[in-house]
Formats: structure tokens, sequence, C-alpha cells
């Protein structure tokens, strides 16, 4: 991951997690806090955690149909790096094909 853009993405996570309405959200907090870490510990790549957090804010607003806009500009971050190119869309591709093949025995109850 580029030092860069993990800066930037952590410090859009930190201002978010300090917002005082997400401070209201102990869901959001702890999925803010998560992916944090993971920028943190550097262990996961940047392409993997950016799907992962984008996902994650994805599926709170479908359940939710709010979104504060702390949250809201790091999925509009998020979607910036890949639309500019600094995230390689076919990466992105392969970490959610993986994850949706890994999903389907869940999803058809076959365990």
């Amino acid at each position: 991951m580029t030092q860069e853009n993990s800066k930037v993405l952590f410090d859009k996570i930190d201002k978010a997690f300090n917002d005082p309405q997400v401070e209201e959200i102990p869901e959001l907090q702890k999925m803010l806090l998560h992916y944090a870490t993971e920028i943190n510990n550097n262990n996961t790549s940047y392409s993997k955690i950016v799907l992962n957090l984008s996902r994650k804010i994805s599926s709170y607003y479908m359940q939710h149909h709010n979104i504060p806009k702390t949250v809201l500009d790091i999925y509009t971050f998020i979607k910036s790096e890949v639309d500019s190119g600094k995230i390689d869309s076919s990466v992105l591709k392969k970490y959610s094909e993986a994850t949706g093949i890994m999903s389907l025995p869940i999803s058809f109850n076959l365990f």
C-alpha cells in the first residue's frame, strides 16, 4: 500500500471516528477502528482494505438508508482512488470474485 494513500485514508477514518454523529453509532465506530488498525498493522494490502471497507460502508447504508457525512467522505475517497486508477480495478475484481465464491456455500446453506 502506498504510504500517501494509506495516510489519507487513515486520516479520513480518524476524522469520521471522532465525529460526534459517528460516536453515537457503535457499529460504525467498531468498523472504523477495525480498518484503522488494519492500516496501522500494515499486514493487509491497501486494495483489500479499500474493498472491504467500501463494502462495509455500502452494507451499512443499505441497512440504515442514512450515513454520516464523514463516513460518506471515506467512501467518496475510495471511489476516487479507483476512478483515477490509483487502485487497480482488476485487483479489486479479483478480491471481489474470491469473496463472492467463498460466500456461496453460506448463501445456499451448503454447510
